[in-house]
């Protein structure tokens, strides 16, 4: 990873680092789902065994993700892949819940009407998308979800 990779500064769009969340999350749904044998193979295989024991803490290369998201496709097939990242997004969400959004803030959003409340929302998540989106751009859409 080349220096420049490595700051990591919010903005930068040289810059394609993420937040750990993305193979966290990942890496805890495929040993729920597969064991932690598998879980090891495609870390090993997405050239991030390095992880297998300690995953990462902080912002990490987006290169890295697309490895693992790559080993991942290679390794097990589209509706597997489809249950370990619903399971890794659940997880996410849950942590964003618990870590990230403040219980009044949670509070508030409940008692808004749920038009309002999806506004704040995804304002909210377009201001810190480079957290997640590294390199790509983030465009968000209200409407319905249904």
């Amino acid at each position: 990873m080349s220096a420049a990779l490595a700051t990591g500064r919010p903005g930068d769009p040289a810059v394609g680092m993420i937040g750990p969340n993305a193979i966290t999350q990942m890496l805890a749904a495929l040993a729920a789902v597969e064991g932690a044998a598998a879980s090891a193979r495609v870390l090993s295989r997405a050239g991030l065994g390095r992880y297998a024991g300690a995953p990462p803490t902080g912002l990490v290369d987006e290169r890295e993700v697309v490895d693992l998201m790559h080993a991942l496709a290679e390794t097990f097939s589209p509706e597997r892949r489809h249950t370990i990242a619903w399971i890794a997004g659940r997880q996410t969400a849950d942590y964003l819940l618990a870590n990230r959004i403040p219980a009044g803030a949670q509070r508030v959003l409940r008692r808004l009407p749920d038009m309002v409340s999806r506004r704040v929302l995804l304002a909210a998540i377009a201001r810190h998308a480079w957290t997640f989106a590294g390199s790509g751009r983030f465009v968000a859409h209200g409407g319905n979800p249904a």
